[in-house]
């Protein structure tokens, strides 16, 4: 298993640009949600590299969503239907 790493950096005209590696599973999802969860982050366009990821499973598929829409991570951790308007 090769550890995942995530490096977040701000790109020309304030794009996010999230750059991911390694493996990626429920054990070691951690690292990508706490990036994403930066509040100093800017908001903004979003990229999301993932040409360095070896292995990733549905978890990582959840959380690289959760990039994009952060204020959503409460309803998902609840029941769908918790989180209707």
């Amino acid at each position: 298993m090769t550890v995942p790493q995530v490096t977040v950096k701000t790109d020309v005209g304030g794009v996010r640009v999230v750059v991911c590696s390694g493996d990626f599973d429920l054990d070691t999802i951690n690292v990508l949600v706490e990036a994403c969860a930066d509040e100093d982050s800017p908001a903004g366009p979003l990229v999301v590299d993932v040409a360095g990821v070896s292995f990733a499973d549905s978890s990582f598929l959840n959380a690289w969503s959760g990039c994009a829409t952060p204020a959503l991570w409460p309803c998902r951790a609840r029941s769908p239907t918790s989180c209707a308007g």
